[in-house]
């Protein structure tokens, strides 16, 4: 082979090398922005509550609109005081709609005892603007604290 068809073989390289370094540049970056795009939409929960009996309170600040109708709903408690209540199921949490000025509820209720993550499935899952319900265990007669934040996605 002559120099210039090595030359031409090594430009060849240099340019597969660019495409190949611009497409995982942008995998990269679309990676970046569909993986922070659910937690940027997180918000936060605060509860104080005595017992409800079974009705749900609808968390004011909890707006979230879903993103992936197939994904399941999340809530992380950062605190999770159970007060002087003993015993129990603790807190469940659930997402709620609202169709004129009544709330629906859009999933089953998942309950939690101590501060971490529960994610729980929709029976009315669209992408539409959600709110969390929750409530205490009805045993429960002191007042209880939960703090933290929720998803209508799933997030971990």
């Amino acid at each position: 082979m002559s120099d210039i068809e090595w030359m031409l073989i090594l430009k060849k390289g240099e340019k597969m090398k660019k495409k190949i370094f611009r497409g995982i540049i942008l995998v990269g970056l679309v990676v970046v922005c569909v993986g922070q795009a659910v937690y940027a939409a997180s918000s936060s929960v605060y509860y104080q509550l005595g017992s409800t009996g079974t009705v749900f309170t609808v968390c004011a600040t909890s707006d979230n609109v879903k993103s992936y109708v197939a994904d399941k709903w999340s809530v992380y408690l950062s605190t999770c005081d159970l007060g002087q209540n003993y015993g129990g199921y603790g807190w469940a949490f659930k997402p709620l709609y609202q169709v004129g000025g009544s709330w629906y509820s859009a999933g089953d209720h998942e309950w939690i005892l101590s501060p971490g993550w529960v994610h729980g499935d929709y029976t009315y899952a669209k992408k539409i603007n959600y709110r969390l319900g929750g409530r205490i265990d009805d045993a429960y007669s002191f007042s209880c604290t939960a703090d933290g934040y929720w998803n209508a996605d799933y997030i971990y």
